[in-house]
């Protein structure tokens, strides 16, 4: 009797064990949901068109999966969906030739159709849609036709948003990953493989407690973007980590970081801290590691120069009023340690507010060494290039310094006086209509009227003298653009550090919670087919500033040493 009733628990434990494995995990129901709901979206001749609340939709199929446990039991509610919408045949006005103008394919990525546990009839289904209906004039992502970006405006803000709600989490989580998986042209330069990040981030999804939660949550998937058009830090998460800040400003030279500005020098006295102090460690650990183990999976960033860039600015901020800094003193010629305090708010000395609000005068332009002309383009206006240009001739070398953000001058302002000729000096690759494709170095947007990616003019008396571009860190978007075109001249030499490796236009992307997230929208290459998303200016001479001396003009030095150099 004994044997029998434990024979039988034996039978029921293993029958219980077989049941259980065949039940789907959440995760794995939820990693369904996104791709199939994201897929329809995008896709579906019906839902694609706006005739479905999307996101209603969502949080519908979500509460029905909650429902059920087996694979079967999905297969057949994301059956029923498709199908309530009408019958899916082929067809026979489809937009292969639209397609087959298009010449990029590179992030199309539809594995998971048949890679998931759908049955052959889910599966049949969703490859019918993927192969008649691709979407040209889709709802949910539109296309200028003059200027070729992609705009998201009707995504839809949920106006009682609850952080607290596992569906409106999830949701801000499927939005953002669809719109990056579907249109993002940068994707192929990824470094993770972005069907990974979504599997990484659905459990931390489901399970945060607070809106802290749910915020560190968004910052660390939009890092996984790698591009640096995509800051995005909300105020909840800058409150909780950085309400204590140091009394002066820092900046990332080479490994260390130097105290380049002192904001309130009382404070900053009380530490004995002076300007051009150059701290090597933060809490026992080197500069990088330090800002590494700390806003590592924080901030999103092309490259690892661009990242540092980021970073200066906040390497000292704080959650408590204090960090430890080992930090070498120019002035004592020593190595020293100590507490550092930090403040939630300061007064500004009257001087450092007073050169703030009058802002920094800049000389648009001077002579520096013998023979070379020094030309800033932060300020420089096209009225003004063109008065020094009838100088150009009598100067061995042009500097063009990019070390900034130009305001009032563009590319093709310069190029008329260094090309000979009009000539290309970037390739785009632009994000299409079509989910996932992209068309390479297809026409210029107001090509007819001007060509925004040709340059210059025939010129026999272009400037034949050495093109200098100065570059760093901080050259970013608009700036890398004009950098490109002045590349293009004869003669023309790179100097500086890896610039910020996001050209092209930003395209924003509506969360459902209300918040906005951005990311370039199309990939800038050389016209030889050299990427520059990502990395950068092509630089010609590396040459980075020294933290012993910070007013010494390194990357201008070894400009003017070139130009000699070319008498």
């Amino acid at each position: 009797m004994k044997k029998k009733l434990f024979l039988s628990l034996f039978s029921l434990l293993c029958l219980h064990k077989i049941v259980a494995q065949n039940n789907l995990e959440e995760e794995t129901k939820v990693q369904q949901l996104c791709l199939v709901w994201g897929f329809l979206k995008y896709h579906h001749p019906e839902i694609s068109k706006g005739k479905v609340d999307v996101d209603e939709l969502f949080l519908k199929l979500y509460n029905q999966l909650n429902l059920v446990d087996k694979q079967e039991e999905v297969n057949t509610i994301f059956l029923n969906i498709i199908n309530s919408y009408g019958d899916i045949s082929n067809n026979t006005n489809n937009n292969s030739s639209e397609r087959d103008r298009l010449n990029f394919f590179e992030n199309e990525d539809y594995n998971w159709i048949e890679n998931l546990n759908f049955n052959k009839e889910l599966t049949n289904k969703l490859l019918l849609i993927k192969n008649n209906y691709s979407n040209p004039k889709g709802y949910y992502a539109s296309q200028s036709k003059l200027s070729k970006i992609l705009n998201f405006d009707n995504e839809k803000i949920i106006e009682d948003f609850d952080f607290n709600s596992t569906p409106h989490r999830l949701l801000s989580l499927a939005r953002f990953w669809n719109i990056i998986n579907y249109y993002n042209v940068n994707k192929f330069l990824f470094d993770d493989d972005w069907n990974n990040v979504l599997n990484k981030f659905i459990k931390p999804f489901m399970d945060a407690k607070s809106k802290l939660d749910y915020d560190i949550l968004k910052a660390k998937l939009v890092s996984n973007i790698d591009d640096s058009h995509a800051f995005y830090f909300p105020q909840g998460l800058y409150d909780s980590l950085f309400n204590y800040k140091p009394p002066f400003g820092t900046r990332i030279i080479n490994d260390t970081l130097l105290i380049s500005n002192l904001y309130n020098k009382d404070l900053s006295s009380k530490d004995s801290l002076r300007g051009g102090d150059i701290i090597t460690h933060i809490d026992g650990k080197p500069i990088n590691e330090y800002m590494e183990n700390k806003f590592g999976s924080f901030f999103s960033a092309s490259n690892k120069d661009s990242w540092n860039r980021i970073h200066q600015y906040y390497a000292l901020y704080n959650s408590t009023d204090e960090v430890n800094v080992t930090y070498y003193s120019p002035m004592e010629n020593k190595h020293l340690k100590k507490t550092i305090h930090l403040y939630e708010s300061y007064d500004l000395d009257k001087q450092v507010k007073r050169s703030l609000d009058k802002g920094n005068e800049i000389n648009t332009s001077k002579e520096v060494g013998e023979t070379s002309l020094y030309i800033n383009l932060e300020a420089i206006t096209n009225k003004e290039l063109k008065k020094i240009s009838k100088t150009f001739d009598k100067y061995n070398g042009l500097i063009f310094d990019l070390r900034n953000y130009p305001k009032s001058i563009a590319g093709s302002d310069i190029a008329k006086y260094i090309y000979p000729e009009r000539k290309e000096f970037i390739k785009v690759l632009f994000p299409t209509n079509i989910p996932s494709i992209g068309d390479y170095n297809a026409d210029a947007p107001l090509k007819l009227i001007a060509d925004p990616f040709k340059a210059g003019k025939k010129n026999n008396n272009y400037y034949k003298g050495k093109v200098i571009l100065l570059v760093i860190n901080s050259t970013i978007s608009k700036a890398e653009y004009i950098g490109m075109a002045i590349q293009s001249a004869p003669n023309s030499v790179t100097i500086g550090e890896t610039t910020a490796g996001a050209v092209m236009n930003i395209i924003t992307i509506p969360l459902p919670d209300g918040d906005n997230v951005n990311f370039t929208g199309m990939t800038a290459y050389y016209p030889n087919g050299e990427v520059v998303q990502r990395k950068g200016l092509k630089i010609d001479h590396i040459v980075h500033q020294s933290a012993l001396h910070p007013d010494q003009d390194l990357q201008l030095e070894k400009a003017l040493e070139i130009i000699n150099k070319s008498k």
